[in-house]
């Protein structure tokens, strides 16, 4: 199963074989990356 988040024109794809810390990095990632731009 693979959930996609789309946002401002991105696309983030997590796929549940991944491990949740895996995940949470990711998601991290895209939050970070996006506050830095507010």
């Amino acid at each position: 199963m693979i959930c996609a988040l789309t946002f401002n024109g991105h696309a983030l794809i997590i796929t549940t074989s991944q491990q949740t810390l895996n995940r949470r990095n990711l998601a991290d990632n895209f939050l970070q990356a996006h506050t830095e731009r507010l």
